[in-house]
């Protein structure tokens, strides 16, 4: 059996492994998007009115960038 799987972060890294330990699978392949973390291509990303999925995945990186920023400055000033 030959396999696909989509995402390569710590999920679809652990179902490779769980599926290679499968003998009867011969072959496993995963594939993932680039993390884009260029909060001005994000920006004209989430702005293009042809694909919902395109904006929504943007919005969602740029949140997380965001979020990580606000983090780390907190840290930094010591205030959690």
């Amino acid at each position: 059996m030959r396999m696909l799987v989509l995402g390569a972060g710590l999920q679809g890294s652990a179902c490779a492994f769980d599926l290679l330990q499968n003998p009867d699978v011969r072959e496993v392949r995963l594939a993932a998007l680039p993390v884009v973390r260029d909060e001005d291509l994000l920006l004209e990303l989430a702005n293009r009115d042809d694909s919902p999925d395109v904006r929504t995945a943007a919005l969602v990186q740029l949140a997380r960038i965001r979020t990580r920023h606000a983090r780390l400055e907190l840290s930094r000033l010591g205030q959690c």
